[in-house]
């Protein structure tokens, strides 16, 4: 269904049996709610599974100036004010897997775990970027949206007999646009707030990561289970293992959380 959050109309799914434990999943990129299909078929039997397609992607279409890294922090919490959840899992994939990070250190109160895959938190770059827009990925999103999506797709989907898979996944991330695929990367850059400091993330939290990634690379999220405290790291075979490897993904949430 879709629900008004900060002025915009995003598209949710909402499924599994209330009053127990919720997670609720944000996809990379411009990637839709789909990443966490497989995922959600198993662990809606118990838990309740909320994801949404956030500003820009799938059926969320918003203005392009209204796709910037705060408000992606903001709809977490409006989706879950709006769906009434007063605390969940937050779980992030890919680029996501920074938004959730930092909507913990906003309001860590509402999170009871974190589940992050293939992704790590944001790090704020030392000097400001001067000029995102002429970025090489930005540049190329512009120029030729399909294609760049067909190389990205083929890079985090290297697995053998997986066309199929691919197919999925371009269909997943092509419901988006050039330009909303490019204020996306923009977003990170743009964004003013401090880089979080992991260490002081008190909650469970599950790190999920393909052993070929080819977007984030493992030693990042290495590095967050090592300066987490209370962490896990589980290495998966592959790339983006919501689609690859979702039986190990649900294996990983149910062992850490279940």
């Amino acid at each position: 269904m879709f629900v008004k959050v900060n002025g915009n109309l995003l598209h949710t799914i909402d499924v599994g049996p209330r009053g127990g434990r919720t997670i609720l999943g944000h996809d990379g990129w411009v990637a839709d709610w789909e990443v966490w299909h497989q995922p959600y078929e198993v662990l809606s039997h118990k838990w309740r599974c909320v994801a949404y397609d956030h500003r820009g992607a799938g059926e969320s279409a918003v203005h392009p100036d209204q796709i910037i890294w705060e408000g992606l922090i903001d709809d977490v919490f409006g989706v879950m004010d709006v769906l009434g959840i007063d605390r969940c899992i937050g779980a992030g994939e890919s680029l996501r897997a920074g938004v959730i990070v930092d909507a913990y250190m906003r309001h860590p109160d509402r999170f009871e775990g974190l589940v992050l895959v293939g992704g790590a938190a944001r790090v704020r770059p030392a000097q400001p970027v001067a000029n995102p827009e002429s970025a090489p990925a930005v540049v190329k999103v512009r120029a030729d949206f399909h294609g760049y999506v067909r190389d990205f797709v083929d890079a985090g989907i290297p697995e053998a007999d997986s066309d199929h898979l691919r197919r999925w996944g371009r269909h997943i991330i092509e419901r988006s646009d050039g330009e909303s695929g490019a204020r996306m990367f923009m977003a990170a850059a743009r964004c003013e707030l401090p880089s979080p400091d992991v260490t002081q993330i008190k909650v469970p939290t599950l790190l999920i990561h393909g052993s070929r990634d080819a977007i984030v690379p493992l030693a990042a999220a290495e590095r967050m289970a090592a300066s987490i405290p209370n962490s896990r790291l589980v290495v998966l075979d592959g790339d983006v293992p919501p689609i690859t490897r979702p039986e190990e993904v649900i294996k990983a949430i149910e062992e850490m959380f279940g």
